[in-house]
């Protein structure tokens, strides 16, 4: 396996996905979250339901994915290579988003891999009550823009994904 990337419906075919790169930016769902006060000082009016993520996903190396039945406006989940990072307190968090089987971690404040139990989103572990949980999810999301390159001399080819949760 070339990359932990996978994009539901999309095919990655040998030398067409080594050393992608992915970053996942917080997108508010309403840019009128944020509001200043009578004092002028600036407050956030949402909770952390609002928050979605953007994504790009760029990578060059000899081919690209078999993803050209995609197109703007596409949906699709992506399993992301980015993990994210939620505190354990007392022992206990529950994860935001579905996460990808395999990923999730628990370590304590000296970064120690602990044992815990998962039962759909929650976690509980005994031997830890404050660390953090890793893992790596899977969103829904759309594609909203893309790109291709190829350089034939230099034997190379490119693509950039934008998507946005949906």
């Amino acid at each position: 396996m070339e990359t932990e990337l996978w994009i539901e419906g999309v095919g990655f075919p040998l030398f067409s996905a080594r050393g992608c790169v992915q970053e996942l930016i917080p997108v508010p769902g309403n840019d009128n979250l944020f509001q200043r006060t009578v004092n002028g000082d600036l407050i956030y009016l949402g909770d952390d339901s609002d928050v979605k993520y953007r994504t790009t996903i760029k990578c060059q190396d000899k081919e690209v994915p078999a993803f050209a039945h995609l197109w703007r406006g596409s949906l699709v989940k992506v399993g992301c290579m980015q993990p994210l990072i939620q505190p354990l307190s007392n022992g206990k968090a529950t994860l935001s988003k579905p996460f990808i089987d395999g990923s999730v971690k628990v370590c304590n404040r000296t970064h120690k891999s602990v044992p815990f139990n998962l039962l759909g989103q929650d976690i509980r572990s005994e031997d830890c009550d404050d660390g953090y949980v890793i893992y790596r999810p899977i969103l829904s999301m759309c594609l909203m823009d893309f790109l291709l390159s190829h350089n034939e001399w230099g034997a190379k080819a490119g693509w950039n994904l934008t998507l946005e949760e949906v």
